[in-house]
């Protein structure tokens, strides 16, 4: 059931669902949100002041599943055994090049109402802009270089911020975003290790295998909920022009020099129970073989693109001739916006379906910075996580039926990190994670769009099995 109702400014996210909606089995609330890495607690009349200072760090939306029962939080006698098992479920997702926030709504809803309705818990997911995407393109101290350890970078203080420094359950990503996720385990991996070495010499090193119940996860006391329906669309966690009609977003307003004053972000406890990487591929791409219809090439194609442009149909109309699908067309057409990324908000609305406006349409995303992005995605490499996964956590691997994103060599150095990991965990199982491989059907490249049903009946069985605290590696 989901509550149709407005919520004000509360306290915090578990006091607003409380007051609005206590009669409910399970809410669903899409939230927008601005991320600042420089002021995690914003006071509420900074909150409601407009101001033309820059945004920092990266911009996300958010999605909370309420489940029936007792309250993440909530006081018991059990102490901390019920608050572990009251612990919401909490999940990060990341696009794919060129894309947005804006391509994980739909699904993460679904997934999200399910994942609640499996596990009799609380769902929160993070769906974040990556840098030079979407409204985190013009967020101020995202600086080159723009590369794969950046990217896992900007997304890992993210998760600090809002998770208290917990990884998440589940983290998840899209072709350039399945690599970021990649390199955000290999970072996180590296952490976990440098902690362990430090409690070692204090005496408090905990042995692989050991869990730890952890503290309830609720979203800083900075947080204004944006609420909207399934069928609507959220507005933008960076938009600092809130409708007249909606709720006012979370605005995060920060300096680059308030930036660098930021006390440090608490460490990482435990490393994310799953890992999905989503028709992203794991080794080098040499240019020579990529796909016809890869971002590469439509990089190329978009510098070449006169704009402003005065609405959609123009670009569909110019991609036609350079044999660029509708489909694919109609996607990219999505990251034009009135302004481009230093004008509207890339969540607002454009005019009509053509993106008819009477302002001129431009790019949302940083285009120089995507396509340095792309270079570090093709000269990176992640076989190794693919072969001997850190252990307690799951790596899945999923490839579209019908992308044209894999060559047969390709697939042959799949099937080889395969076995790899077969050997690797024979020998020693307790030093291993676990590798699953998944063919989705009816799919190309963009599994969530071309078959998002298929997709969630994938991922949904995983959901039930994610532990109800965090595994200390």
């Amino acid at each position: 059931m989901v509550h149709h109702s407005s919520v004000q400014l509360l306290p915090s996210l578990t006091h607003a669902l409380r007051a609005a909606a206590p009669a409910c089995n399970a809410a669903l609330w899409c939230c927008s949100r601005a991320f600042s890495s420089s002021t995690p607690h914003l006071q509420q009349q900074q909150q409601q002041q407009e101001t033309a200072e820059p945004l920092t760090g990266l911009a996300f939306d958010e999605v909370f599943v309420q489940q029936g029962g007792p309250y993440a939080g909530s006081s018991s006698s059990n102490g901390s055994e019920d608050q572990a098992i009251q612990e919401p479920i909490t999940a990060v997702f990341l696009h794919g090049l060129l894309g947005s926030s804006r391509n994980w709504r739909s699904f993460s809803r679904k997934l999200a109402q399910d994942a609640a309705a499996r596990t009799n818990r609380d769902v929160r997911m993070l769906l974040v802009d990556l840098r030079c995407h979407g409204d985190s393109a013009s967020r101020y101290g995202l600086h080159p270089p723009h590369s794969m350890a950046a990217a896992a970078n900007d997304v890992a203080q993210l998760i600090k911020q809002q998770l208290g420094g917990q990884a998440p359950h589940l983290l998840a990503g899209l072709s350039l975003g399945g690599k970021v996720a990649l390199q955000l385990l290999k970072q996180m991996v590296e952490e976990e290790e440098q902690q362990q070495q430090q409690q070692q010499a204090a005496g408090q090193y905990h042995h692989h295998g050991m869990y730890e119940a952890a503290p309830p996860i609720s979203p800083p006391e900075d947080f204004k909920l944006s609420c909207s329906l399934p069928n609507t669309t959220t507005s933008s966690s960076s938009s600092s022009q809130a409708s007249s009609s909606s709720l006012p977003t979370a605005a995060a307003n920060a300096t680059d020099a308030v930036a660098s004053s930021q006390l440090p972000q608490p460490p990482f406890r435990g490393l994310p129970q799953q890992v999905w990487v989503l028709d992203s591929q794991p080794g080098t791409v040499p240019l020579d073989v990529d796909a016809p219809t890869s971002v590469g090439k439509i990089i190329q194609l978009i510098h070449q693109i006169p704009t402003p442009l005065p609405n959609r149909q123009a670009l569909y109309k110019y991609l036609e001739p350079k044999g660029i699908p509708l489909p694919v067309a109609q996607w990219l057409g999505t990251s034009l916006v009135p302004g481009g990324r230093w004008g509207s908000s890339s969540s607002s609305s454009s005019g009509n379906g053509n993106g008819s406006s009477d302002q001129q349409l431009d790019w949302v995303f940083d285009i120089t910075g995507a396509a340095a992005l792309y270079n570090s995605y093709r000269l990176s490499s992640y076989w190794d996580v693919l072969t001997q996964p850190p252990p307690g956590v799951v790596v899945h691997l999923v490839r579209g039926e019908l992308s044209d994103r894999w060559t047969s060599h390709m697939l042959q150095q799949l099937a080889d990190a395969e076995a790899k990991w077969q050997e690797a965990s024979s020998e020693a199982p307790e030093n291993v994670g676990e590798l699953q491989l998944h063919v989705l059907e009816k799919a190309g490249h963009w599994l969530q769009a071309d078959n998002p049903e298929g997709l969630a009946a994938l991922m949904s069985p995983w959901l039930k099995d994610l532990h109800q605290a965090r595994l200390l590696w």
